[in-house]
């Protein structure tokens, strides 16, 4: 099911997005916000899968010197 979320911006927010549009050739505005705020939460979602799995490691590695 789709959500529509309202998000306002300032004149100089709004002036950033407009450039940033038009600079990117996507069609829509919002597939635009879309494409680039999921882009931008990728690497960060990666990065912290493999935080996740070297803490695992470490704590595995932990738990045989423990033993």
């Amino acid at each position: 099911m789709a959500s529509v979320v309202s998000i306002k911006f300032n004149d100089e927010e709004a002036q950033i997005l407009g450039r940033a549009h038009a600079a990117s050739g996507v069609p829509g505005l919002s597939s635009h916000i879309k494409r680039v705020y999921f882009d931008a939460i990728r690497p960060q979602q990666d990065a912290l899968q493999d935080i996740r799995r070297d803490l695992e490691g470490i704590v595995a590695a932990l738990a045989r010197l423990r033993e």
